[in-house]
């Protein structure tokens, strides 16, 4: 019905908001479309690293990684279209395969 349709809509307009906020986070700037990745950042861990460690070992280290930020939000920008789309497909299937009341 209409209700579905309008929130699919909302849904759709705030997965492209999501996606064009800029991010904040560690190494990184602009927002999950186009990022602008620091070409270092800082990060500080509790247990010792080897001289030129891979991002795995970063990772499980416990440190956030810039890239990581950015498919966070892009996950959650798709997440948040695929919603949408299927609110605006139920609301249409809704309002094709509408059954008329018996009398």
């Amino acid at each position: 019905m209409r209700w579905a349709i309008a929130v699919g809509i909302v849904l759709i307009a705030w997965a492209v908001a999501v996606a064009v906020w800029p991010l904040h986070a560690n190494g990184v700037s602009g927002s999950a479309l186009w990022p602008n990745y620091a070409k270092a950042f800082s990060f500080a861990t509790y247990q010792p690293l080897p001289a030129n460690p891979t991002l795995g070992e970063l990772r499980r280290a416990g440190v956030h990684l810039p890239q990581d930020a950015v498919a966070h939000r892009r996950h959650l920008a798709e997440l948040l279209a695929v919603v949408g789309l299927i609110a605006i497909c139920v609301g249409i299937a809704m309002r094709t395969f509408r059954r008329p009341l018996p009398h």
